[in-house]
This record gives structure tokens, C-alpha cells and sequence, in this order.
């Protein structure tokens, strides 16, 4: 989890802050990373499984498997949410300084400097 967590962090902050040949650097590492923790979690879990003494319960299999399924979602339908508001916001904030750039460009004096949501709301009330 703090390696997932760490790499969303990571994400965000290395769009601004390094050149595009250290993000490249960046990005190998922690895919390698990432591979050989993978590798690791299934040599462990390949082990695991063909040791002598498991014995299997299907009650507790069952709860792993639904606790599992419920924690993804309980933590992936918020995390997609917030993530998509964020994006949909910036890419709102950029759309209205191209309209505002481009009015400025026309010489325009009464520049429409309202989103996007704003005049199709107008729009709809009119």
C-alpha cells in the first residue's frame, strides 16, 4: 500500500518538478521496483501453497476473498472520484484561460471570461 501511495505521490509531484529525462530515470525505477515486489509477493505465495502442512478452510477463504473485493471497492470508487474532479477541474480552469486568451486576442472588450458549465447553464435557462 505505501508503495502505491508512494507512487501516486511521486506522479503528481514529478509533472512540475523534473526534467523530462530524470522523470524517464524516474519512472524505471520504479517499475523495477515495482516487478521485483511483485515477483517477490508470488515466489512467496508459490511457497506458501505447496508447503506439507496447509491445510484448507474454506470459511476463511471465502472471508479473505470477499473482504478483499469489498476493501477495492470501498477504496477505489472514492480514489477514481476524487481523481476525475481534480482533472475534470483543471482541464475547466484551462478551457476558460483559452477563452480568455483567444477573446484577448480578438480585441474583444467584453471578454466572456464564464466557464463553460456557466454559459451552458444560461443557455439552458434561456
Amino acid at each position: 500500500v505505501a508503495l502505491v501511495v508512494g507512487g501516486l505521490v511521486m506522479d503528481f509531484r514529478t509533472k512540475d518538478l523534473l526534467c523530462a529525462g530524470a522523470k524517464r530515470h524516474v519512472m524505471f525505477v520504479v517499475e523495477v521496483v515495482a516487478m521485483l515486489f511483485e515477483t517477490a509477493i508470488f515466489v512467496y505465495l508459490g511457497v506458501f501453497i505447496f508447503t506439507e502442512s496447509y491445510e484448507w478452510h474454506v470459511p476463511q477463504i471465502v472471508l479473505g476473498v470477499a473482504a478483499a473485493v469489498l476493501g477495492r471497492a470501498v477504496m477505489l470508487a472514492p480514489a477514481v472520484a476524487l481523481i476525475n474532479s481534480c482533472w475534470a477541474a483543471r482541464a475547466r480552469a484551462a478551457h476558460a484561460e483559452a477563452l480568455v486568451g483567444d477573446a484577448a486576442s480578438r480585441g474583444s472588450a467584453d471578454h466572456d471570461v464564464r466557464t463553460v458549465d456557466e454559459r451552458r447553464s444560461g443557455a439552458a435557462a434561456a
